[in-house]
């Protein structure tokens, strides 16, 4: 019992250990776990390669630089559709709020005339206290800007780092495997593999159905929207399929 103890100490202590060092390097992850999924979405067909007598490495190299290509070709061609909507919403956005202006002002001036003077000042502190708030939001949303300049070198670190890590991970993912499964204690090991199967059969299917409803949601949205004249059917179309996982 002792020996149970001693054991559950020990391996307690070190997810607690491994949870701080999560939280302290989690800025510096994302292309790493990025990489692991990559990695573990295409290591079946890595497999299947493999059985066919293809070398792991260069199997892995070949989806890699294929999924790569296909990305960056479809990104290349949605841009200038997408950079062109943006445009076209950020001229827009400044003439819906004149628009919305011009309707309220005469409601407001209506409103502001039937108040009796103690309620004129208590409307006027209001006022100022929303343009004081504005002004902290806006100045917040200059420091946004600025963060947003720190993400464009994390979205840079993340180009070049999770091809690498995925490919390596892609490579020696069996041996990888073969590695944790020796590490499983032997008198619970069929019934570990099980349940690990289990969670790798589920967490497999939901991935690749996640991704298919983003594609077709993403699609008909698009497609949808554009058609019935939105000028920014694609970017609402885009972005409302990558929001619905």
């Amino acid at each position: 019992t002792l020996g149970i103890e001693k054991r559950i100490l020990i391996w307690c202590s070190g997810l607690i250990v491994f949870a701080m060092l999560i939280h302290l390097l989690s800025s510096m992850l994302l292309p790493f776990v990025a990489g692991m999924l990559i990695a573990y979405f295409f290591d079946p067909v890595v497999d299947r390669m493999e059985a066919a007598r293809v070398s792991r490495g260069i199997a892995s190299a070949i989806i890699l630089a294929a999924f790569f290509l296909v990305g960056l070709g479809f990104v290349m061609l949605l841009f200038p559709a997408l950079q062109h909507q943006v445009v076209e919403l950020a001229r827009f956005i400044p003439g819906m709020f004149d628009s919305i202006r011009l309707y309220l002002e005469p409601l407001l001036e209506d409103f502001i005339a039937g108040l009796p003077p103690d309620s004129l000042a208590e409307v006027k502190t209001t006022a100022v206290n929303f343009a004081t708030k504005g002004t902290k939001w806006f100045t917040q949303f200059l420091s946004g800007i600025w963060s947003g300049g720190l993400a464009l070198f994390n979205i840079i670190s993340l180009l070049l780092i999770t091809p690498v890590v995925a490919f390596y991970l892609l490579r020696d993912w069996d041996l990888i495997t073969v590695k944790i499964d020796s590490w499983l204690p032997r008198d619970a090991y069929s019934s570990i593999r099980k349940n690990l199967l289990e969670i790798d059969t589920t967490l497999a299917a939901f991935m690749r159905g996640q991704a298919s409803v983003c594609l077709v949601l993403a699609l008909m949205y698009s497609i949808g929207l554009t058609a019935i004249g939105l000028k920014s059917g694609l970017l609402v179309g885009i972005g409302s399929g990558l929001l619905s996982f």
